[in-house]
């Protein structure tokens, strides 16, 4: 893909550049909201001694 026709309009390349910006954009962002979702499921809201003591009165 090129974009150094002369007689290209800038709207027209700036639609064809686009995607080469776009697609790593969308892609960082859904990998850091994958990676957000998957760290809250290791994420413990008790401290070590509170889960100490509910492992021993269980």
């Amino acid at each position: 893909m090129t974009t150094r026709t002369v007689d290209m309009d800038w709207r027209t390349r700036s639609l064809r550049v686009l995607p080469m910006f776009l697609l790593p954009a969308l892609s960082f962002g859904s990998i850091c909201i994958m990676g957000f979702r998957v760290s809250l499921n290791f994420v413990s809201f008790n401290t070590p001694f509170e889960v100490y003591i509910a492992h021993f009165n269980a």
